[in-house]
């Protein structure tokens, strides 16, 4: 789902159901878009992962380090919410489950003015909790997926500079051999 799309999402939805599942699929197709990447790409990702569970696939996104661990608490709630509708377990979010929502979404944020914005959901309707949820866990893992995406590519540049500097130096060690008259045969290295 494009930015803009999520954004439409989350600004114009005005029934709790549709959000907690339309949202957390939006979030949920992130994960694994960023897993594929992870593994070098959807056709070289084991088929059991295409249909692992959430639980999985946040444990993944967790162990590639596009997620650090603390941040799971939202994710798991968001899921919650997500399940507890789609089974219909709920079908309209209470107070204090947006609250539980509301308190992971600014656990991850800085200590700096959380209080204010606690203070504001709480008198908000449910809705702009699981509004803020969202938006904050949506964000939350784009960044981290980002910088975990830039790790790996810097990475592979590492990797591919070693692998030229080998070729560099086999080929200086043959231009070598060969000033000084030495063959392959006597130093007992293949020719290739």
């Amino acid at each position: 789902m494009s930015d803009e799309e999520f954004n439409a999402l989350v600004d114009t939805e005005r029934d709790a159901f549709k959000l907690a599942i339309l949202g957390f699929a939006a979030l949920e197709a992130e994960f694994v878009a960023e897993i594929e990447q992870a593994f070098g790409g959807a056709p070289e990702l084991p088929a059991e992962l295409k249909t692992a569970s959430w639980k999985l696939r946040l444990g993944l996104a967790v162990a590639f380090g596009l997620l650090p661990a603390q941040y799971r608490p939202l994710f798991d709630r968001l899921a919650t919410v997500r399940h507890r509708f789609a089974h219909g377990e709920i079908h309209e979010l209470s107070r204090q489950l947006a609250n539980t929502l509301a308190d992971a979404a600014l656990a991850t944020l800085t200590q700096t003015g959380t209080t204010t914005l606690r203070r504001q959901l709480a008198a908000a309707p449910p809705l702009m909790s699981l509004r803020t949820a969202l938006i904050v866990a949506r964000a939350l893992f784009q960044t981290t997926a980002g910088m975990a995406r830039g790790l790996r590519e810097q990475d592979l540049r590492i990797v591919a500079r070693h692998r030229m500097g080998s070729q560099q130096r086999s080929a200086l060690v043959r231009l070598l051999l060969d000033e000084t008259g030495t063959s392959s045969e006597e130093t007992g290295a293949d020719p290739d």
